[in-house]
């Protein structure tokens, strides 16, 4: 299957590169929702069951905790200059 026909990431699916892109290849994950289990499981190291606690600690060690990084809210000042940019707004 070609690159454009929804298995991008797939480890069956071609490399995507070219002259223009110095030869570089596609690295998106694959569609996870679209794998079978026992396939998905595969490709993350895991099982039905989870991660063993060893396993879990090994992880939580080498890239950290899964955690969103806050971003603080826009200030007064930065919603009102939006504002004032918006030509529909003025």
């Amino acid at each position: 299957m070609g690159p454009l026909s929804g298995d991008r990431g797939h480890p069956e699916a071609e490399a995507v590169g070219g002259c223009d892109d110095g030869g570089v290849t596609s690295t998106s994950p694959p569609a996870w929702h679209t794998l079978p289990v026992a396939e998905a499981c595969a490709e993350l190291g895991s099982s039905r069951t989870g991660l063993t606690t060893v396993e879990a600690g090994r992880r939580l060690a080498e890239v950290g905790a899964n955690e969103l990084k806050s971003v603080p809210p826009p200030s007064i000042g930065e919603l009102v200059i939006g504002q004032l940019r918006n030509v529909l707004i003025v």
